[in-house]
């Protein structure tokens, strides 16, 4: 729960996760400010244990209200009671339920319509209340406007303590836009001509900053301009008069004055690309140009919302209250002050920074013939998606929480303006033939010759539940479950960055799908659906057009899956991507072969071979080798050291071969392998650089008769190289123990100069040899590491770069490394470790060589993955682009 005036509370390691109450605390300094009045106040209780229990029911009850049909005029009718008796004679309790509601209104936007209907009432009871809760709100809008000036006036310090001007906050704007909709929210209590000119003010705002900007787009200025005309329909919620809604024309009269800046295509943010013939699934719309034409639909319907939720029948209770009251003014920051913000190139908020480029309405599921979500450019999609975006972003700091609020929502809205909760595709497809004036029995009649009597018997009392609940109004397709997740899934897939990481959306469709699980136990087959299966459909989607989709969300997308299969024992209908995986056999690089591939990539890393092989048909078998070097590659590496002898993969029975088995250094047929051991032994045992030197010297002498080995460096560097491996094979810490210990006899052999404290105090430095030479053998070190790690490459690339901590290696080797064998279009993990790498020089190494492979690639998958990577590098570290 936030704090009064937005500071995010703080969450302790051992807070429980689904607590969702205030904190309260006794003799709070920060307190609503009383209105004048003629009587004496009573006695404060404001400190006693029975008005703080009082407060916490309060607000429990409050977070309830409407969750149950049968109980929300009674509970309504109790609350509004309470709040009118205690809110003035208790300073705590009334500031903790204003800085409840504050919350509540910010976290949980979708709760509105019932929080603004207590209120009413409230007023109707007590209409001291409502001016309070006009002051107090006042007063955070003012504080918002303040806290910009203050950010303004020290943006050149480090830290400030208003933790709005973090990432895990909504943002100013977006905190202001929901402070300005609880206003609209409340006009039958308000005077409206007050409210109209809070609109008007925030609307010649958002003019003014476009008109200063020209031609060219003004982020702050789109925000603003969105956020006033998205709230607009709450003016007439709950009253509907002439006047009012001559008024709210007036508001689009006015908007209409906002210049929109044409921008251009942006290919480096856009989700998916066309390649060759293959289209895009859907056109970006962009959101501030769809705002107005919506709003003037709901303007042409005399400014009715059917997803509003009827609630008169709470309101009667308020009938015949006549107080009304005045919202004063607000001290919005001057033109020239917001400019300097206008860019939201330092945007204090998750929500905000949305708009620093231009947003746009991307949807992540396929058509299926009807709408199974409000179309794009409509006012109830464009709501819908602000709501539950501001939802899953001010709850952030309770999954939980956030999880069960989103199972919420459709309580809070008119149920009948969507389908009911977790109906089948199949159903629906049912309601929109007879919204089509079809007649459903005479299709089920054509299909009986051709269905088992079971299926007909099923169908037939589908088709009976559907014309039961369309008789009873519920007529729309839209899946409340498709809208949540697609509005999710907008968030996970922003680009350039997610406003959270974008774990916090992986496990929060996760944690959905665990909640789901039962909901829709013992209905029937055709009538059956979860939210699993809704989140099933998105990532067919998103396979289907893995080709067009850009490379980091092909990542992001590749991580959603993992966390998402892990949740259901890994299974998953890979039969239906087998065709695709033998049609793609030709090209290691084709996307769709790069997402299967990383997928059980990482289920090998977080589970077992036997666990996951289970889950899979033979064809895909294919994936479980992880391997980067060709069998050709591998025999030429062996034969170079070991003459005849090869490192086996398995042994006798099938099983994998464990590291040690792969150690031929040590191997019984090896001729050198006494040698070999004992420096092994030196090296593991700590042994002094003198006796390290001597068994080098004697090792080539030995090898110098040896007709199998060519270069005798090359052999002791990968001799060491997979010696580090072998000690260190527990863990990396392990690995950093190793390299800190013989760093000395490391560098020796590479011909790196040592620093004499490093080699010993009475020891002499190597002889460096040119960097030309120690470039080879840094060379060799990596090819030792690969070699001996080829089963598990991620694992060999987290050890080079451990040795490139402790100055064995330059970045260079690395990269080198991953486009010889193209690793970093193959696997997800070499993208990983650049991106952990990446500097200005590196940057520019990186992207040339990026370049110079697609140019020089003849497999169209290898130069569309190289070229859509080199596009993903470009877009991830501007600032090293800047400096091109």
């Amino acid at each position: 729960m936030s704090d009064i005036h937005g500071t995010k509370r703080a969450r302790s390691d051992d807070e429980d996760d689904e607590g969702y109450e205030p904190k309260l605390q006794h003799g709070d300094d920060n307190k609503a400010r009383a209105p004048p009045r003629a009587e004496p106040p009573r006695f404060d209780r404001g400190f006693s244990k029975e008005m703080v229990e009082l407060a916490r029911n309060v607000c429990t009850d409050i977070l309830k209200l409407g969750d149950s049909p049968a109980r929300t005029l009674p509970d309504l009718s109790n609350l509004s009671n309470v709040i009118a008796n205690e809110f003035e004679t208790a300073d705590l309790f009334r500031t903790s339920t204003l800085k409840f509601l504050e919350a509540m209104i910010v976290e949980q936007p979708h709760r509105l319509f019932y929080t603004s209907s207590l209120l009413q009432v409230c007023n109707a009871k007590n209409p001291k209340i409502g001016v309070y809760v006009v002051e107090y709100f006042h007063q955070s809008c003012q504080s918002v406007l303040d806290s910009l000036k203050a950010g303004l006036s020290q943006e050149d310090e480090k830290e400030t303590e208003d933790v709005r001007f973090g990432s895990s906050e909504c943002g100013p704007w977006d905190r202001l836009k929901l402070y300005l909709r609880l206003f609209a929210s409340l006009v039958p209590i308000l005077e409206e001509d007050s409210v109209i000119q809070l609109f008007k003010q925030f609307l010649s705002t958002a003019i003014s900053l476009q008109e200063h900007y020209g031609d060219k787009r003004c982020p702050l200025a789109e925000m603003i301009y969105f956020n006033v005309l998205i709230s607009i329909p709450y003016l007439t919620a709950f009253q509907s008069n002439d006047d009012l809604k001559a008024k709210c024309n007036s508001l689009i009269e006015l908007a209409e004055t906002f210049k929109i800046a044409e921008v251009g295509p942006e290919p480096a943010l856009e989700p998916f690309s066309k390649f060759e013939d293959l289209d895009i699934p859907f056109e970006p719309k962009l959101t501030i140009k769809l705002i107005l034409p919506a709003l003037k639909s709901i303007q042409a319907d005399n400014w009715k919302v059917a997803m509003f939720p009827d609630l008169e029948y709470l309101l009667r209770q308020s009938e015949g209250s006549s107080t009304r009251h005045a919202v004063p003014q607000l001290n919005i920051p001057s033109l020239e002050s917001l400019l300097d913000l206008a860019s939201l190139a330092k945007a204090p908020g998750n929500i905000d920074m949305l708009w620093r480029f231009p947003r746009r309405v991307q949807e992540y599921f396929p058509s299926v013939g009807f709408d199974l979500v409000p179309p794009a450019h409509t006012y109830e999609s464009l709501l819908l998606r602000d709501i539950i975006q501001d939802m899953i972003q001010n709850l952030e700091f309770n999954r939980k929480t956030c999880t069960f609020q989103l199972r919420k929502l459709l309580t809070n809205l008119n149920a009948e303006s969507f389908a009911l909760p977790n109906s089948a595709v199949e159903k629906l497809s049912l309601i929109h033939e007879l919204n089509q004036g079809l007649d459903i029995r005479a299709k089920l009649e054509e299909a009986d010759e051709q269905m088992a009597d079971a299926d007909t018997n099923e169908l037939k009392q589908l088709c009976a539940a559907v014309e039961d609940e369309w008789k009873r109004g519920f007529k729309s397709t839209w899946k409340i479950e498709t809208i949540m997740t697609d509005a999710l899934l907008d968030l996970m897939l922003q680009l350039p960055t997610s406003p959270n990481p974008c774990i916090y959306y992986q496990v929060l469709l996760m944690d959905y799908c665990n909640n789901d699980i039962y909901a829709i136990k013992g209905s029937s087959g055709f009538n059956r659906t979860t939210i699993a299966k809704v989140i099933g459909s998105a990532i067919r989607h998103l396979y289907n057009n893995a080709v067009t989709l850009d490379f980091e969300l092909r990542m992001r997308y590749i991580d959603w899956l993992l966390i998402q299969l892990s949740n259901f024992g890994y299974e998953w209908q890979w039969g239906e991507w087998v065709e695709d995986a033998i049609a793609n056999n030709d090209s290691i690089f084709h996307p769709q072969n790069y997402v299967v591939g990383n997928v059980i990539a990482k289920e090998l890393r977080v589970s077992t071979l036997d666990t996951v092989k289970r889950t899979l048909p033979e064809e895909m078998y294919k994936f479980l080798d992880l391997r980067i070097l060709t069998s050709e590659q591998q025999d030429e590496f062996d034969s170079r050291f070991f003459g005849e002898l090869r490192m086996s993969e398995t042994d006798e029975n099938g099983a994998p071969v464990d590291l040690l088995g792969r150690f031929l250094f040590n191997h019984a047929e090896h001729a050198h392998q006494s040698l070999c051991y004992s420096i092994y032994e030196n090296l593991q045992g700590s042994g002094s650089v003198e006796d390290f030197d001597a068994l080098i010297a004697q090792l080539k002498e030995e090898i110098a008769n040896d007709e199998t080995v060519e270069n005798a460096e090359r052999y002791v560097i990968t001799l060491l190289g997979q010696s580090v491996c072998i000690i260190g094979s527990r863990s990396l810490t392990v690995i950093d123990g190793a390299l800190d210990i013989f760093a000395a006899k490391l560098h020796r052999a590479l011909g790196q100069t040592v620093d004499s404290e490093m080699d010993g105090e009475n020891e002499t430095a190597s002889e460096p040899v040119s960097e030309e030479d120690q470039q080879i053998r840094r060379g060799w070190l990596v090819e030792s590491v690969l070699r001996l790690w080829n089963h598990e490459p991620r694992i060999a690339y987290l050890i080079l770069e451990k040795m490139y901590q402790h100055g064995f290696l330059v970045k260079n080797d690395i990269v080198d490394s991953l486009f010889s064998n193209l690793i970093i279009v193959r696997q997800t993990h070499a993208v990983e470790l650049m991106d952990r790498l990446m500097d200005e020089e590196t940057y520019k190494v990186f992207t040339e060589k990026l370049s110079l492979k697609a140019e020089a690639a003849n497999d169209k998958w290898e130069k569309h993955m190289l070229q859509q990577l080199l596009k993903c590098t470009i877009r991830k570290f501007p600032a090293y682009q800047a400096d091109e």
